[in-house]
């Protein structure tokens, strides 16, 4: 008896990618616990990998415990050509991008606030270059709700379009929180992977769940990721 083996080659794919969660400007978000709230008087990082939109009045993370103890990262309000990093007491410390555009494609972005007086912000951009923030008298979007969020204002409103990867954000050199958002998949809950707890609460708008999980990036790294793919 003669006996074939038909040998099917599957052809990989062209880019590695990887899971964001995406933000459609209207209703989606995540709400972290109040321990990621930021103070004035503390030490403060925020290191966030997401592809940001521009639009007017957009923020992308904020931060605070009242009106005068206020973090974001945000468009400079009213100027959607400039991407900017607020802290606000009773007046604005800002750093805005000093180009006139907002970069293409994924970055990331490490904000420190040093408790007292100093900001500094930098982007390292998808080819591996890196530009520093310098200081401005722009107007961030920052909210004095308290409360620490991604994708808006800590008061639920300016909502942003963007794909967000990761975020770790640190508070007197003590990491609080630590995100990667391929582990989330198709669920409300954004996993805090530091030994905090402090998980994020996603609320996402008339596109549900597949539309806040449906997108993959490029993964520059190179890696292979799981084959856990999101609908969509």
């Amino acid at each position: 008896n003669l006996k074939f083996t038909v040998v099917k080659k599957i052809p990989a794919l062209n880019t590695k990618t990887k899971q964001v969660a995406t933000t459609d400007g209207s209703d989606d978000e995540v709400v972290f616990p109040s321990a990621m709230d930021f103070e004035y008087d503390k030490q403060y990082s925020v290191t966030l990998t997401f592809d940001p939109t521009t639009g007017t009045n957009t923020c992308f993370f904020a931060s605070s415990t009242a009106s005068n103890s206020r973090f974001a990262i945000s468009m400079a309000n009213g100027d959607a050509s400039k991407l900017v990093v607020t802290v606000r007491q009773s007046s604005s410390t800002t750093v805005e991008t000093p180009v006139a555009s907002i970069p293409s494609g994924m970055i990331t972005l490490t904000a420190s606030w040093d408790g007292s007086s100093t900001l500094t912000a930098s982007y390292v951009d998808s080819g591996g270059s890196t530009t520093n923030f310098t200081s401005s008298s722009e107007v961030g979007i920052t909210s004095g709700t308290a409360r620490t969020t991604l994708g808006c204002r800590s008061n639920l409103a300016s909502h942003s379009i963007a794909k967000y990867l990761l975020l770790t954000v640190t508070k007197d050199n003590t990491v609080l929180g630590s995100y990667d958002f391929q582990n989330d998949i198709g669920t409300t809950t954004v996993q805090d992977l530091s030994t905090n707890n402090n998980d994020g609460t996603v609320t996402v708008g008339s596109g549900g769940t597949e539309t806040f999980w449906g997108q993959r990036v490029a993964d520059a790294s190179g890696s292979l990721v799981s084959a856990d793919y999101a609908t969509g």
